[in-house]
């Protein structure tokens, strides 16, 4: 399968993420494509205690101006690699920290716009050993839900769709 030739590349806007158009040509055909340069991958976590609860969040997301059921994650800084920046995004967001982590998976949840890439990591055995230590305009309320508890409030509240691919990819351990 052929794919598109860039024929000019322009970065349009530079800062936290970037934003960059391409115009693509194929058998003779032109048109542009709009990509959004994230700049870092990022971690989703799935936090669980030894009695199979789960650590979710109620996080405000401003582009949708509503707070989502999630779980806990964020950026891999420059200096870190996934398993590391788990650690940091669950203490920081939750005040918690876990004994075993493991990567479950790594997908492209928005390729058609996106570059970035999201680990899914599996931490275990967790437990409070410390406050929140969030930016200061983050919103987020920890809660521990057992795995029927979460079905139940899927279907009344607006739901990051991260988390139900990290629900996913957790069943599949079974």
């Amino acid at each position: 399968m052929e794919k598109p030739e860039v024929k000019n590349s322009k970065l349009l806007y530079e800062g936290f993420f970037d934003l960059k158009i391409d115009t693509l040509e194929k058998q003779g055909v032109s048109d542009t494509y709009l990509t959004l340069l994230t700049k870092a991958d990022a971690v989703c976590i799935i936090p669980k205690t030894k009695d199979n609860k789960y650590l979710v969040i109620k996080e405000y997301r401003h582009p949708i101006k509503q707070f989502v059921l999630g779980f806990p994650g964020g950026r891999i800084e420059n200096n870190e690699d996934p398993i590391t920046s788990a650690k940091r995004e669950l203490l920081e967001e939750t005040g918690f920290t876990a004994t075993f982590f493991s990567i479950l998976q790594a997908l492209y949840p928005l390729p058609s716009i996106c570059d970035q890439k999201v680990y899914f990591i599996l931490a275990e055995e967790i437990e409070k050993t410390n406050t929140q230590d969030l930016d200061p305009v983050e919103c987020i309320a920890p809660y521990l839900l057992s795995k029927n508890e979460i079905q139940s409030q899927i279907s009344h509240q607006s739901i990051d769709g991260v988390f139900l691919t990290a629900l996913f990819l957790e069943s599949q351990l079974k």
